[in-house]
């Protein structure tokens, strides 16, 4: 990572791209997790053609043994390479992940050891410790789910043109309870993303006020401020609580509509 961003930087470019140069040490492994997703979402749409063909097979009492069994191996080979597909592509994204933050979390302790005592009086310690610990995180799913913004639609796509193929006028219902879900995920998305931000933001003020309690405990104890200060992070920690719930909330409501869907 560091390589590359200083060689970017000696071809005359102020400020490179973070996204650019991390897609650039990670490409490996993302092209490599987006090949067994592509294989993966083949397999799975290969599962519904092996069904309709064995559903075939038993109505027809004329079937060959032969064909029978070679069905009942195709179906075996499908699920057990889709699942060995699927497994090492999650491990591929993960890794994606993983090293992202530790390139991320890296940078932003060389570059906090850099800063000069007037730059770091504008920036608080729970604020560090938000962009080191939560904001990293937010990373590793970024960068785990990077394939699936391309192997979703697909996925998609290949179940419409299945469904339109063997049910025809009847998928259009599907498509249409497919699109009223969509809608649904947006909204709860976006829900779920306000009350997240609103979590963050209070996870920073909590952390803040527990640091500078923890910095300032002799002042504390010797002015008796310790309920003071509990209160605080006390109305803090509730309001954070509170945030969790309604997050729990939501996740749950969305995780229940799509298995119902």
């Amino acid at each position: 990572f560091d390589r590359i961003w200083q060689r970017d930087i000696q071809k005359g470019k102020a400020n490179p791209n973070v996204l650019s140069v991390t897609l650039r040490v990670l490409w490996k492994p993302l092209v490599f997790g987006g090949i067994l997703g592509l294989a993966y979402v083949a397999l799975t749409l290969a599962l519904p053609i092996l069904l309709w063909l064995a559903i075939g097979y038993l109505e027809n009492e004329e079937g060959s043994l032969t064909f029978g069994i070679v069905l009942a191996v195709a179906f075996w080979v499908v699920i057990f390479a889709a699942s060995i597909c699927f497994e090492h592509k999650v491990i591929a994204d993960s890794l994606c992940g993983y090293r992202a933050r530790s390139i991320y979390a890296s940078a932003l302790y060389r570059k906090a050891l850099n800063l000069s005592n007037d730059a770091l009086a504008g920036i608080s310690d729970g604020e560090m410790v938000s962009r080191l610990s939560v904001d990293c995180e937010r990373v590793i799913w970024f960068f785990a789910n990077w394939n699936n913004l391309w192997v979703a639609p697909a996925r998609l796509l290949g179940i419409f043109a299945l469904l339109f193929a063997i049910f025809f006028i009847a998928s259009i219902g599907c498509l249409i309870s497919l699109a009223i879900l969509i809608v649904v995920n947006i909204l709860l998305t976006g829900m779920i993303g306000k009350v997240k931000s609103n979590f963050m933001q209070i996870s920073d003020r909590r952390v803040e006020v527990t640091t500078e309690c923890i910095n300032a405990m002799k002042v504390i104890k010797l002015f008796g401020w310790e309920e003071v200060f509990q209160s605080r992070i006390s109305r803090e920690r509730r309001q954070e609580i509170k945030q969790l719930f309604i997050t729990a909330v939501l996740q749950s409501f969305w995780i229940a509509l799509n298995i119902s869907f």
